[in-house]
């Protein structure tokens, strides 16, 4: 088993510069060589998109679209609530929250697919909406009414 050398105490400061100098010239040039070879043949999002059809005023249209669509659809539903067409289903004030964050979260969801953001970016924004619209879906209790003071003695 061999020792490792102890460093030799005649080297100056300028030959520690210099060695200092080319280690990290070869690192930057392996690090480039590692960028080229893993972006080889990957196109960027501009081309992708544009590859795939979505120019960038195709993506404003759409966005301004759904932009509109979404301020009519709470105007819609701020118009129903007010009207009392839709009405508290348990006299609870989760119905209001469910009814106005759901298709918030939607449109949001779809907004994102619109901009054209990649799987990697959007993945946990929709794992996180769709867990935002199941809490709202399944938190606090839907069942009818407490129904044993009317139930019938015998």
């Amino acid at each position: 088993m061999s020792e490792a050398t102890p460093p030799n105490p005649a080297l100056t400061l300028e030959e520690l510069k210099k060695a200092v100098e080319t280690k990290t010239a070869a690192t930057e040039q392996a690090a480039e060589a590692v960028n080229q070879i893993t972006t080889q043949g990957q196109p960027t999002t501009e081309s992708a998109a544009n590859a795939a059809g979505w120019s960038p005023e195709l993506v404003t249209h759409l966005g301004l679209g759904l932009l509109i669509f979404s301020i009519l659809l709470m105007g819609l539903i701020g118009f129903l609530i007010y009207k009392e067409k839709i009405t508290p289903p348990l006299h609870d004030g989760q119905w209001l929250v469910r009814t106005l964050v759901i298709p918030i979260c939607v449109i949001a969801a779809v907004f994102l697919v619109i901009t054209g953001y990649s799987q990697d970016q959007i993945a946990p924004v929709i794992g996180l909406l769709g867990t935002i619209i199941g809490y709202l879906l399944g938190a606090g209790t839907r069942t009818p009414p407490d129904t044993a003071a009317q139930a019938p003695t015998r």
